[in-house]
């Protein structure tokens, strides 16, 4: 997946989510006239969360041309940003898949 984050580390985010939280699970699962917001579909507060966390997501990732707030506020306002650090991730995150491949 792009920008490192795998699949399998939003699945099983969002299957913790789903089965860990009574909010998201049980509740936002029964019948409309059941549930805990009746105004939303079976399933609607679980949907909203998915958009909002892949939204925010993406509001977090950063690039050399574009490094974002959260980058930028470590260094002075008229300090050169030092972006070394995205020529260094590929190479850190490969090293990351490597140590974690099962033999």
């Amino acid at each position: 997946l792009d920008h490192d984050i795998s699949i399998e580390a939003l699945d099983e985010a969002f299957r913790t989510i789903r089965y860990n939280n009574t909010t998201f699970a049980s509740m936002d699962q029964a019948m409309r006239r059941e549930t805990v917001n009746p105004d939303k579909m079976t399933g609607g507060m679980y949907k909203e969360l998915v958009q909002t966390y892949i939204a925010t997501l993406k509001e977090c990732l950063t690039t050399p041309e574009n490094p974002g707030p959260i980058y930028e506020s470590i260094h002075f306002p008229d300090e050169e940003l030092d972006t070394e650090i995205f020529e260094r991730e590929p190479a850190r995150q490969e090293e990351l898949r490597k140590r974690r491949e099962v033999p």
